[in-house]
C-alpha cells in the first residue's frame, strides 16, 4: 500500500490547481495572456515574490505589522475569496465607510492593533497616488494603453513594483490596492482608459454613452486585436446625464444635431420616435431626460474648463475661481485637470476628467503651455468646432518672443487684469477682453500667532509666495531689506515669510533667502506645507501684509489679505493696481528697470519694477505707528474688494461674453 505523504501530495495538488485554472480559463474564454487574474492568491503571490515583494496573506497577524501589513492582509482576503466582491462590489473604493472596511474594523476576533492598522490603511486611500502617476506619465499610457484593464494590468503592475517604487516612492501594497480598485469597475477599466486616451475619444466620441458603448468595445477589440471574454462582458455604468449623452451622440454623428428639435416636449417625442436612439434607452433614462429638460439644460450655457485643478498654486486658485464664478450664474461646466509633475493633491477625490462636451472651452493652463500640449498632456482629444478661450496670466509688460504663437490655438483671450490685457494686445491679433476674476474667501477657523511660532506681543507683517513663481520677481530679499531699514532689533515687530515649496528646482535662491532671514533679527520663515485654511489663518493672524514685488499679473495674496481687512503695502505697479489704490492701501514708489540677465521665463532686457525700499520702510513704519489709520484703510480695502471681486459679478461678466459667443455662432 502506498502512503501519500505531504511531500508527495504537494506536487499533485499543484498540478491539480494548474489543471483547474486551465479548465476555468478555457470556460471563460481567457488565457493568462488576456486576463491577469487578481483573485488567484497563489498566482498573484508568485508574481509578487518574483519581483521582490512580500506576499499577500490571509493571516490576521500580518495586519499587526503596520499599515503595509494591514494592506497585505486586506488584499489577501480579496485575492483568496471572490465572494467578498460578489457581496460588496466596491470593497476598497468605498473606503473606510464601506461595508467591507467596517466588517474588518469591527471584527472582534482581530486584535486592537490590527483593527487600528486596517482603519489607517483605508483612511490613507492607497490607490490615489498610483492613479495619479498613470495620469501624469504619457509614456506609461503609450506603453500600456490597456494598463487599467485585465489585459495589461500584470505588465503595468510589474512596472509599478519596480520603477514605480524608485521613481515615485510607490509602495507595492498601494500598487496592488490600485489594481483591485480598478477591478471593481464593471467596464473593466475601459471607461477610465477612454478618458485618458485621445485616440479612443477621437475614434468613438460617444464611446461612454449608451449609444456608443458597443462601438467602443468593437473598436478596442479590433484596434488591439483582442479576443477575450472580459471585453465582451464589460458593462458601462452611467457616465453622463441623458441630455449630455445626446450631446456626445451629436458630436459623433452630426446628422442628429440638425434634426434635434428645440422644445422639451418636441425633444422627448423625437427621442421616442427615432429608432437609432429609442432602441438604446429605457423608461428610467427617459424620466431622467425629462428632468434634464425641466432643468432647462438645452438652453443653459455650458463651458469646458481645462486647468491646474490639483496643483496647489496661484493657477489652481485661478481656475477654481473661474469655475465658481461660472456656476454662480448658472453656467454648466465640465472640468479637466492639466497634470504637472508635482503630486501636491493626489488624494483629491474629484475626477476632473470631463471630455469637452460643450462648444466653448476655457484654457487656464498658463501661457507657457501651447494649447496642443495642454490637450495632449491632459489625455484629452481636441474636438473640432469648439470655440477656445485662453485665460492667461502673465506678469510683465511684454511676452517672450518664443510665446508669440500661443494665440494660434485660441479664438480669444480673457485677461484677468488691465495690465495683462495690455501685454496680450501687444502680442496677439486675437480679441482680448479684460475679465476681472472673482475672489471670495471661504469660511475658516482663525488661528493664533502662536500656532505659527510667532510672538503674540509683536506687530506682525506677513508675506506669502511660491518659489516656483521666481523669487527674483516676488522679491522677498527686497522686503527683508526694507524691514531692516524700518525697524530696530528691539522694536516689538516681526516679519513672517511663508514660502513653498522648500523642495524647489531653485535651490540657490532658496539658500539666499534662508541666509538673509537668518541674518536679520525678527524675521521668521514658515516653509512647511499649509492647507488653504491654514494659509488664510496665517494672513489673518498677521497685522499687515507687504509685497515688494517687481511685477504681478494680479496679486492674489495682496487681495486675500485685503479681504481680511488687513492694511496692505505693495509696489505701485502691475496687476494689483486693478484693486489697490491710495485710498484703500499703501503703494510703494518704484522705477522701471530692465532685467540684466535671463530669469526663465523672463528674458534679459524685459521691464519690471524696482521698488523703493526706503519708501517701503517708511510705509511699514507708518502702519506700525499709526495703527488706527491703518485699520481704517484696511477696512476700506475690504469693502472695495468685496464689491469689485465678487464671485457673482465675475460670473456675470463671463456669462455676458459667453452669450455673445453663442449668438455669434448661431448656437
Amino acid at each position: 500500500m502506498i502512503h501519500l505523504t505531504p511531500n508527495l501530495l504537494r506536487p499533485l495538488r499543484s498540478l491539480g490547481g494548474r489543471v483547474k485554472r486551465q479548465l476555468r480559463d478555457q470556460l471563460r474564454g481567457e488565457t493568462e495572456e488576456t486576463y491577469f487574474d487578481l483573485h488567484d492568491l497563489s498566482k498573484l503571490n508568485t508574481f509578487l515574490t518574483a519581483h521582490g515583494v512580500p506576499p499577500l496573506t490571509t493571516d490576521p497577524q500580518e495586519a499587526e505589522q503596520g499599515a503595509a501589513g494591514a494592506m497585505r492582509y486586506i488584499l489577501g482576503l480579496l485575492a483568496s475569496n471572490r465572494s467578498i466582491s460578489r457581496r460588496d462590489p466596491n470593497p476598497l473604493s468605498a473606503g473606510e465607510g464601506g461595508a467591507f472596511a467596517k466588517s474588518l474594523v469591527g471584527n472582534p476576533f482581530l486584535s486592537a492593533v490590527a483593527r487600528d492598522n486596517i482603519r489607517a490603511a483605508f483612511a490613507s486611500d492607497p490607490a490615489a497616488r498610483v492613479k495619479r502617476v498613470y495620469e501624469l506619465r504619457e509614456d506609461l499610457r503609450g506603453a500600456w494603453p490597456l494598463a487599467l484593464t485585465p489585459k495589461q494590468r500584470g505588465e503595468y503592475l510589474a512596472w509599478l513594483v519596480t520603477f514605480g517604487r524608485s521613481d515615485f516612492q510607490l509602495t507595492p501594497e498601494a500598487a496592488v490596492w490600485f489594481l483591485f480598485e480598478q477591478d471593481e469597475d464593471p467596464s473593466r477599466g475601459l471607461a477610465a482608459s477612454f478618458r485618458l486616451h485621445p485616440e479612443w475619444q477621437a475614434a468613438v466620441p460617444h464611446g461612454l454613452t449608451r449609444f456608443g458603448w458597443p462601438a467602443l468595445k468593437a473598436w478596442v477589440q479590433s484596434h488591439y486585436q483582442l479576443d477575450c471574454r472580459w471585453l465582451n462582458r464589460a458593462t458601462l455604468p452611467p457616465q453622463f446625464r441623458p441630455w449630455d449623452e445626446l450631446l456626445f451622440l451629436c458630436h459623433a454623428e452630426p446628422q442628429w444635431k440638425e434634426q434635434l428639435p428645440n422644445g422639451a416636449e418636441e425633444i422627448l417625442t423625437w427621442v421616442k420616435g427615432t429608432p437609432r436612439i429609442a432602441k438604446c434607452v429605457d423608461a428610467r433614462w427617459l424620466a431622467e431626460l425629462q428632468q434634464d429638460l425641466a432643468d432647462r439644460l438645452p438652453t443653459r450655457a455650458g463651458v469646458n474648463v481645462l486647468g491646474l485643478f490639483r496643483y496647489t498654486s496661484g493657477l489652481q486658485h485661478a481656475v477654481k475661481s473661474t469655475v465658481e464664478s461660472l456656476t454662480s450664474v448658472g453656467v454648466r461646466t465640465g472640468l479637466r485637470d492639466f497634470p504637472v509633475l508635482f503630486l501636491r493633491e493626489p488624494r483629491n477625490k474629484q475626477a476632473f476628467d470631463a471630455l469637452e462636451p460643450f462648444d466653448v472651452t476655457i484654457l487656464n493652463t498658463g501661457i507657457d503651455v501651447p494649447v496642443a500640449d495642454a490637450y495632449h498632456k491632459s489625455g484629452l482629444h481636441r474636438r473640432e468646432g469648439v470655440y477656445r478661450v485662453g485665460i492667461w496670466w502673465w506678469e510683465l509688460e511684454e511676452l517672450p518672443k518664443q510665446w508669440l504663437d500661443r494665440g494660434d490655438g485660441v479664438d480669444e483671450i480673457w485677461a484677468p487684469t488691465r495690465f495683462i490685457a495690455d501685454a496680450m494686445r501687444t502680442a496677439f491679433r486675437k480679441p482680448v477682453f479684460a475679465m476681472g476674476p472673482g475672489l471670495e474667501l471661504p469660511v475658516f477657523d482663525p488661528l493664533s500667532k502662536e500656532y505659527f511660532g510667532l510672538d503674540p506681543q509683536r506687530f506682525t507683517f506677513s508675506f506669502v509666495f511660491d518659489m516656483n513663481s521666481r523669487m527674483q520677481r516676488k522679491n522677498p530679499l527686497g522686503l527683508i531689506d526694507a524691514f531692516r531699514r524700518a525697524f530696530r532689533p528691539e522694536d516689538p515687530v516681526e516679519l513672517v515669510i511663508k514660502v513653498s515649496p522648500p523642495e524647489t528646482y531653485y535651490k540657490d535662491q532658496w539658500l539666499l533667502l534662508r541666509d538673509a532671514i537668518a541674518a536679520t533679527p525678527n524675521v521668521k520663515l514658515v516653509d512647511r506645507v499649509l492647507t488653504r485654511a491654514e494659509l488664510l489663518g496665517l494672513l489673518n493672524a498677521a497685522d499687515a501684509y507687504v509685497s515688494l514685488h517687481r511685477s504681478e499679473g494680479f496679486g492674489l495674496t495682496c487681495a486675500e489679505a485685503m479681504l481680511l481687512g488687513k492694511p496692505a503695502i505693495a509696489t505701485r505697479y502691475s496687476g494689483n493696481l486693478d484693486f489697490m489704490t491710495d485710498d484703500n492701501s499703501y503703494l510703494v514708489d518704484y522705477r522701471r528697470v530692465s532685467l540684466a540677465e535671463d530669469i526663465d521665463p523672463y528674458p534679459r532686457g524685459a521691464i519690471w519694477a524696482d521698488p523703493d525700499t526706503d519708501h517701503a520702510a517708511k510705509l511699514m513704519r507708518d502702519v506700525f505707528e499709526n495703527r488706527e489709520e491703518a485699520r481704517r484703510r484696511g477696512e476700506r480695502g475690504k469693502q472695495d474688494l468685496a464689491t469689485s471681486l465678487s464671485i457673482v459679478a465675475a460670473g456675470e461678466r463671463m456669462r455676458v461674453r459667453l452669450d455673445a459667443i453663442r449668438e455669434s455662432r448661431g448656437r
